[in-house]
């Protein structure tokens, strides 16, 4: 249940984002003050884009490690039942990273392709 609150609320952020972006677009007067509003879209979604890549990247390195880590302490007949619950809970938040990562991802196309086409539009005048 609680996974479904967390992607409508990604859905509605996303929403309230891409009207803002819109109502940004709407606003401007001039072709320069659209290439200017492009340059700032452009420039969040890299920096969100980043943000999430860098995010899923730690997240999947620390779930390797954890991995490695468990392989090793069994190899050492070590207790490992806390690192294993661990890696349980780590699969459930990689499914819910994932669904995340995806919605966030095709938002962040969406809005480049408004802020591309909008730079072209604007440059065209």
């Amino acid at each position: 249940m609680t996974q479904f609150f967390s992607i409508a609320w990604r859905i509605l952020v996303h929403l309230a984002t891409g009207s803002v972006i819109l109502a940004m677009f709407h606003i401007a007067n001039s072709p320069f003050e659209n290439i200017v509003i492009s340059a700032l879209v452009l420039i969040y979604v890299s920096v969100s884009g980043s943000y999430m890549a860098l995010s899923y990247t730690l997240f999947k390195k620390w779930d390797i490690d954890l991995t490695r880590y468990i392989a090793i302490a069994n190899s050492l007949h070590l207790n490992t039942e806390i690192e294993t619950e661990a890696k349980k809970e780590n699969q459930e938040d990689a499914q819910k990273g994932q669904t995340v990562f995806w919605i966030t991802s095709r938002f962040n196309m969406l809005f480049w392709l408004i802020a591309v086409g909008n730079l072209l539009y604007a440059i065209k005048s």
